[in-house]
């Protein structure tokens, strides 16, 4: 999944949790046609994902695998509004309050959510994490919004051990991709430094320093 289909698919969500808190606002005045049609639509695309789904084309089409579950879960947030506060049928109310709970994982990590409601990989939008030669630690993309929107290629460098992943520094700018990586070593608890070869492939290296900071943006610096 590409960042823009990302940010796209977090809106998409938003839009359907405001709509749905509108729904259960204002629910008595809306037409049962309407929750009806919504209703049916809702199942419909439930129905067309697991047709495409377990046709084995779900590949084929990003959109296919990818957005139909995300709208199935977005208009299952829509009409959960309604139905807890309108609805008496029990099956339907415990149905649809299921789709709620969407909202405080997404509150705990967006990402997180997104990344089970449309079935990507977080590594997609990271690429493929750069191996720095000591154990449990990579350099990856770090995909910051603002440096996506100004065209700006940020790494991190992470620490990977028993399943839980950690990010040691963030919003550092390489000259080049860090595809080799040599001498990467830590300085106490403050200081990470490697050679990278610039550019890739060639016998030419550069330093690279980054100073570990407690803030959101990480000093590095670069020889």
């Amino acid at each position: 999944m590409s960042y823009n289909l990302f940010i796209a698919a977090i809106i998409i969500y938003i839009l359907s949790v405001v709509t749905g808190l509108v729904l259960m606002m204002v629910g008595a005045r809306i037409s049962k046609r309407v929750i009806n049609t919504l209703m049916i639509f809702h199942f419909l695309l439930f129905a067309a994902f697991f047709v495409v789904w377990l046709s084995g084309n779900d590949e084929q089409s990003f959109f296919n695998h990818h957005f139909l579950f995300l709208f199935s879960i977005c208009t299952g947030v829509v009409l959960s509004g309604y139905m807890l506060r309108m609805v008496a049928n029990i099956l339907l109310r415990i149905y649809f309050s299921l789709f709620m709970l969407t909202l405080p994982v997404f509150v705990y990590s967006p990402s997180t959510l997104i990344s089970a409601i449309a079935f990507y990989k977080k590594a997609d939008l990271a690429g493929k994490p750069f191996a720095t030669g000591m154990e449990y630690y990579y350099i990856e993309r770090h995909n910051s919004m603002l440096a996506n929107m100004e065209g700006v290629i940020l790494y991190k460098i992470v620490k990977r051990h028993a399943g839980i992943t950690k990010t040691i520094a963030r919003h550092i700018h390489l000259e080049c991709p860090p595809e080799h990586i040599e001498e990467f070593k830590l300085s106490g608890d403050t200081l990470i430094s490697f050679l990278i070869h610039c550019p890739p492939g060639s016998l030419e290296t550069k330093e690279v320093t980054v100073e570990i900071k407690n803030s959101e943006k990480t000093i590095f610096k670069s020889k």
